[in-house]
């Protein structure tokens, strides 16, 4: 199970309010097709953590990038206890970042 917290503003004060999301399920995103990348979200128990499995043509030369863009894009969502598995076959930042926001959200869902 992944929990996120989230950080709502009440109106008309600076107070803030935490809400708990509990993720519970697998999902994916994208296709296995040229210049797309599939992602596979895992979520794992509690203190988990976050690893990365990539798969790629270009991991030698473009491998750090990629894992750095994922790991980047999953704390900006919050996410710290989550398996993502990665196929990329020539996707570029923009789409990798798109991918992983829809795996995740979709296993908020």
């Amino acid at each position: 199970m992944v929990t996120t917290v989230l950080k709502k503003h009440e109106k008309g004060t600076r107070r803030e309010k935490e809400s708990v999301i509990a993720v519970e399920k697998e999902s994916s995103a994208g296709k296995a097709t040229k210049d797309d990348i599939f992602v596979l979200a895992k979520p794992l128990p509690k203190d988990g953590g976050v690893g990365i499995s990539l798969s790629s043509k270009v991991l030698k030369l473009y491998g750090d990038r990629i894992t750095e863009t994922i790991e980047q894009k999953l704390n900006d969502l919050g996410v710290k206890d989550v398996q993502v598995t990665v196929d990329d076959y020539g996707a570029l930042d923009y789409v990798i970042k798109a991918r992983v926001e829809t795996a995740i959200r979709r296993m908020r869902k």
